[in-house]
């Protein structure tokens, strides 16, 4: 548990190295957000027209974006809730990390070799990833979801 962290802007992109804390929140009305390095134990990103970018991940995670993509590395298992009405959404996670996997849109892809049991469609997977763990959820109402396992 860290100190609270919000940074918002109503029109422009934001950009941050590494950001740490109990919380941290980052919203902007109009632009791009990019964290190089997230620790927190619950974080929420969230842009109403631009793309979220997350290079590393340690803790509980809610991105969402009206129009633009969601990338993001976890460093191991979190809760991840992820959403964007048109764009795609890049998950990226090492091979050993166990999850719930629930995934709606346009087209699903699981790259990578994993141990997956469950429903797997073109475009929903439910089930769990190594055996199961926290809860990743994703939905992109018309574009699509690449999980790569690294």
């Amino acid at each position: 548990n860290g100190p609270e962290v919000y940074v918002t802007t109503s029109g422009g992109d934001i950009e941050m190295g590494a950001v740490s804390g109990g919380t941290i929140t980052v919203k902007t009305s109009g632009g791009d957000i990019e964290m190089g390095h997230a620790q927190g134990d619950q974080t929420t990103v969230k842009t109403s027209g631009g793309d979220i970018e997350i290079g590393n991940m340690d803790g509980d995670l809610e991105a969402a974006t009206s129009g633009g993509d969601i990338s993001v590395r976890l460093t191991k298992s979190w809760n991840v809730d992820l959403s964007t009405t048109g764009g795609t959404i890049d998950i990226m996670a090492p091979r050993s990390v166990g999850a719930n996997l629930d995934f709606d849109a346009g087209e699903v892809i699981l790259n990578g070799s994993m141990d997956f049991t469950g429903t797997r469609d073109e475009d929903r997977v439910d089930g769990k990833l190594n055996g199961g763990g926290p809860t990743i959820r994703a939905r992109s109402n018309h574009g699509e979801i690449n999980l790569h396992i690294q």
